[in-house]
């Protein structure tokens, strides 16, 4: 498991963002645990975003929340090239936000074997053959 740190300090209307990535080359990570922190009294929303800052993009958030960690029901995966976006709105103007993620980086050797185990295996349908009631020609 690694783990990433990053801090920001954020704008005088409290908002501000973070971003962890791009996954390097021929990578994939699988984020199992996603943590932030904002200093001051304000509870700022801190929404995460693979790529880019828009609604279909959202993959987290955190409402109202100075404190929180999140560990994902499901892991979010971030592909090569691809970014988490961490973004916060509403703090205190000039507070100090902090993100830190946990993710497993998995090589394409990793990933196909685990695909391979999580796909399940069919079986090929038996066929029986028979004869029909000339006794000539098969019964399938």
């Amino acid at each position: 498991m690694t783990t990433d740190s990053r801090q920001t300090i954020l704008d005088a209307s409290g908002d501000g963002t973070i971003i962890f990535g791009p996954v390097p080359s021929g990578y994939r990570w699988r984020i199992g645990r996603i943590a932030i922190d904002t200093s001051g009294a304000a509870t700022p929303n801190v929404t995460a975003f693979v790529n880019s800052i828009a609604s279909t993009s959202i993959v987290d958030f955190s409402p109202a929340q100075r404190r929180n960690i999140a560990d994902e029901a499901t892991a979010i995966d971030l592909e090569q090239g691809e970014t988490l976006i961490m973004q916060w709105d509403a703090a205190d103007a000039l507070a100090v936000a902090s993100a830190r993620i946990q993710y497993e980086q998995q090589s394409p050797a990793v990933q196909s074997a685990i695909e391979e185990q999580q796909t399940p295996k069919r079986k090929p349908a038996m066929v029986t053959a028979g004869y029909g009631d000339d006794g000539l020609l098969p019964k399938w």
